[in-house]
């Protein structure tokens, strides 16, 4: 694409229809990416497991020592579902168990 002529204002001169088209297709790619990275809500821009993340930090700043949370607590802090928050911990179990066997040569008991 060849720059365009502009005035002293900087107003557009003179645009082909070409030229027109392919800055209309510019503007509506950068538009989609935009809507991409925000599609799950606009929290500053961050994506969905930064917003996780970031609920799950305000949730341990505001917990109190010796208070338990259910799945329900920090679902809704999060931003995930009550099952989905019983998965993340189903996994994190596991791989802490496949950790603990691999490094004792021991079964691990819950």
């Amino acid at each position: 694409m060849k720059p365009i002529s502009r005035d002293s204002c900087g107003r557009i001169l003179a645009i082909t229809p070409e030229e027109r088209q392919a800055r209309r297709r510019l503007d509506t790619e950068a538009r989609q990416r935009r809507r991409e990275e925000l599609q799950d809500g606009d929290l500053g821009g961050l994506t969905r497991k930064q917003r996780t993340d970031l609920g799950l930090a305000v949730l341990s700043l505001l917990c109190l020592p010796g208070n338990e949370l259910d799945d329900t607590d920090i679902a809704a802090w999060s931003g995930c579902t009550d099952a989905t928050i019983n998965k993340i911990y189903q996994r994190a179990l596991a791989k802490f168990k496949a950790a603990w066997e691999s490094k004792f040569n021991t079964k691990f008991t819950h």
